[in-house]
């Protein structure tokens, strides 16, 4: 419903009236889920409640979700695309329990999936990727596919969605993920040859803002590399990925693809090239000294003074120390959690993260029909 006005009531307690009293709801709960719009300029609020059984997948995450798709729409004064999106992730929420579920699994469980889906190997639904480097990436892509004849996907996004059943906890976060991935592989009918070869890359984010990275090979390509080097893939991605700049991330990953694919082997990257680079040079010192040491005993040499002190062997008036400097080595940092404050009013929280006016979520009762509603208000 839209109104230019909510007659001086709150514009929560308006919505609600309007659905008791015209004697809105299914079953005995008075299931439901209503959109209210004040067009008042001086009270312009989106206001969604969701009553009985509805109130169950209409979580504070959704709702704010929701009103996410609503708020973009408004301002920008796209009312009928407000209202279309809104619709959809309703339902995609109703019927896999997700507002922003991914269209082409919706597609496909509906069975109107475009036949020819898989022209696009860098799949991005996050952004923060420049159309220049965006080119780059898929040029590159294109070129480790035709050289080497096996696909080359890369897929970004913000969830892995459970696609298992609820009641199989035999399979860890990390075997749904891998699940999820494989899903996209086949539904988007990636692959070279009958077998399907490919390799994908999967960088995902979760609600909580953490990343994480997955390889997974397909066809010719299952079983072409050990344990250890997909793990060394894994991490050319995950370097610093929390900064958001996944373009170096993937051209990093597709860097350390391109001779695993040449030579059947993934390189070390610097940190441990480094490390084994400071290693052999201790062992050569070490094997030198005792080198150096047995060929002394062997020729009967002896050293001129023996002494414990490093000074004694030093010529008085030699050493002069012409300048001191402090090296700053490390320093150490210790976090200590503190609480979010809470406002005094209950069960209403203010959503963080989001440049945009924040989401409100409270759970209401309406006293005079027993009709109950949990609801999200935003203004725009």
């Amino acid at each position: 419903m839209t109104d230019n006005t909510s007659y001086g009531l709150d514009n929560e307690l308006y919505e609600m009236d309007f659905y008791v009293y015209n004697g809105y709801g299914i079953g005995d709960e008075f299931d439901g889920l209503m959109l209210f719009i004040n067009m008042d300029p001086d009270n312009r609020e989106m206001v969604s409640t969701a009553f009985g059984k509805t109130r169950t997948p209409f979580t504070q995450s959704n709702s704010s979700q929701l009103d996410d798709i609503l708020y973009d729409h408004l301002v920008a004064q796209e009312y009928e695309g407000a209202f279309l999106d809104w619709m959809d992730g309703v339902e995609n929420l109703l019927t896999f329990g997700h507002v922003r579920f991914p269209s082409w699994y919706a597609d496909n469980v509906k069975g109107t999936l475009p036949e020819d889906v898989s022209q696009k190997k860098l799949v991005n639904d996050l952004g923060r990727i420049s159309k220049e480097d965006l080119q780059d990436l898929e040029q590159q892509i294109d070129d480790l596919r035709t050289r080497y004849n096996t696909d080359v996907v890369v897929y970004i996004t913000n969830i892995a969605y459970n696609l298992t059943e609820e009641s199989d906890d035999k399979l860890t976060d990390v075997m749904r993920v891998d699940s999820y991935l494989d899903t996209f592989y086949q539904v988007h009918g990636y692959g070279v040859g009958e077998n399907k070869s490919g390799i994908l890359l999967g960088i995902l984010s979760s609600e909580s803002s953490t990343y994480a990275t997955r390889v997974r090979t397909y066809g010719d390509m299952e079983g072409r590399f050990s344990k250890k080097e997909i793990k060394r893939l894994t991490a050319a991605a995950l370097l610093n990925l929390s900064d958001g700049n996944y373009y170096s991330n993937v051209n990093r990953y597709l860097r350390f693809l391109k001779p695993a694919l040449k030579n059947g082997y993934v390189p070390h990257n610097w940190l441990t090239r480094i490390f084994w680079a400071v290693l052999c040079t201790a062992c050569g010192a070490f094997a030198g000294s005792k080198a150096l040491s047995l060929e002394k005993k062997h020729e009967g040499l002896i050293t001129v003074k023996v002494s414990d002190r490093a000074d004694d062997l030093l010529v008085p008036g030699s050493l002069q120390l012409l300048a001191s400097d402090d090296i700053f080595l490390h320093t150490t940092t210790e976090r200590i959690r503190r609480p979010k404050e809470t406002s005094s009013s209950s069960g209403s929280y203010r959503s963080s993260g989001s440049s945009r006016p924040s989401s409100h979520y409270s759970s209401s009762s309406h006293s005079s029909s027993g009709r109950s509603g949990s609801t999200s208000r935003r203004s725009f």
